[in-house]
């Protein structure tokens, strides 16, 4: 081989390396997605929602013990235990008892309490919510975050950092 064959080879390693840590990121997006998916229908979803739900999660997760050791491991993130929670989640009654609905309740009343971009509690709460602009947002962060962001953005436009 000569070098440039070896040059090629290294690029097209290199190439097919990053597109595999593309796909395993969109997994780990996806694991998330369903999850926010299966706590939004346990609450607000039809059963036949669920199942289709729950077959889909079923699919996903068999893809996943398919592809075996070529799934990346991420810290604080068990695909296995993500898939259990789904499971439960999915496999219990749509009907939530008095508890459950106690507990929505007090997770609505402090669901400010939490910035979402620095992940601390919010301080000094700042939103945009009177601003009348096409880029305003209904969000509440902690003043010194949103401070952060905006000076890190150096000068550039900062748009909602929450997706959605």
């Amino acid at each position: 081989m000569s070098e440039s064959d070896d040059g090629e080879l290294t690029a097209d390693i290199v190439e097919l390396t990053e597109g595999w840590s593309l796909c395993n990121d969109d997994m780990y997006r996806i694991a998330n997605q369903l999850v926010s998916l299966a706590f939004a229908n346990k609450y607000f979803g039809a059963d036949s929602n669920r199942q289709n739900l729950l077959r889909v999660c079923e699919a996903f997760y068999q893809e996943l013990c398919a592809l075996g050791d070529q799934v990346e491991l991420r810290p604080n993130f068990d695909y296995e235990r993500v898939y259990q929670l789904l499971i439960k989640i999915l496999n219990s009654s749509s009907d939530a008892q008095d508890s459950e609905d106690v507990l929505v309740e007090e997770d609505k009343s402090t669901l400010f309490a939490i910035c979402p971009i620095s992940r601390r509690p919010i301080t000094h709460p700042v939103s945009q919510r009177f601003s009348h602009g096409d880029d305003s947002c209904d969000h509440v962060f902690d003043h010194a975050s949103i401070t952060d962001l905006i000076r890190s953005s150096k000068g550039t436009n900062v748009n909602c950092p929450v997706a959605g």
